[in-house]
């Protein structure tokens, strides 16, 4: 095995991270699309322009955010930091979901 190659062992576990994530991802947007057709109203050809739009932005923003990676240098790393930083903003997103904003 080449030195610059990684094991197949660690492949196979960023695989399943990945397959586990994009899993949490698709329920959370199959339930968002039914959420906002079923129980909010909204006609299904809005929430498919709202979906499109969303990937649209992710798709210009990303590169960014990559370069932002690559070019952070911390004695943690270039990740650690940007993942706290994340860690600490999903937290609040997932704990923001409970409140009662009293809309119905």
């Amino acid at each position: 095995m080449n030195e610059n190659q990684m094991p197949w062992r660690e492949r196979i576990s960023y695989g399943l991270k990945d397959t586990a994530s994009n899993l949490i991802f698709q329920i959370t947007t199959l339930y968002l699309m039914y959420f906002y057709t079923d129980v909010f109203g909204l006609n299904p050809g809005a929430v498919a322009v709202v979906f499109l739009v969303a990937r649209v932005i992710d798709a210009i923003v990303e590169p960014f955010i990559g370069v932002m990676i690559d070019r952070t240098q911390t004695k943690w790393g270039e990740m650690q930091t940007l993942f706290s930083l994340a860690c600490c903003s999903f937290q609040f997103d997932c704990s923001s979901y409970d409140f009662d904003v009293g809309f119905w």
